[in-house]
């Protein structure tokens, strides 16, 4: 079932964890709306993106240890990678992009893992809040440009 012209339930559902993560009617709307009013406008300037985590059920989510508030349980998020073009780049399009009044709630990029996580929601407006996860903590991205951290290729 395509969500969007390039996103599909089944990449948005996908695990490797072996249990059931089978999204309900309101989080297949969830997933439709995070692909179409950020996935495919970033897909639009950065190319392909690989979808590594979409929709997680409640048991996906624990087995993955992630947070129990996390928007993946919601279908209001996702974790990709840009096929071709590189990560901080495409980081930087999404930034700017964000600037322009994309509405992403959360835009994380990790020090520790290849993927960049967004989100969107229709429960409230978005908070637009840009995040680095270093390993053990998130810091916002302007205190991370602080730190004169090395480069997040």
């Amino acid at each position: 079932m395509n969500l969007t012209p390039h996103f599909t339930l089944a990449e948005m559902t996908t695990t490797s964890t072996r249990l059931d993560n089978l999204p309900d009617g309101h989080e297949i709307c969830c997933l439709r709306s995070v692909c179409s009013a950020v996935l495919e406008p970033w897909r639009e300037r950065v190319g392909p993106l690989k979808v590594n985590s979409g929709f997680r059920s409640a048991l996906v989510n624990a087995a993955v240890d992630s947070s129990s508030k996390s928007q993946h349980i919601k279908g209001e998020a996702a974790d990709v990678v840009p096929l071709h073009t590189a990560r901080i780049e495409a980081w930087h399009t999404l930034l700017d992009m964000i600037a322009a009044g994309l509405p992403v709630d959360q835009a994380i990029i990790y020090e520790d893992h290849n993927h960049i996580h967004v989100s969107h929601t229709a429960r409230y407006t978005a908070r637009r809040q840009v995040l680095v996860h270093m390993p053990g903590s998130y810091i916002s991205w302007a205190k991370w440009l602080q730190l004169k951290r090395p480069p997040l290729t």
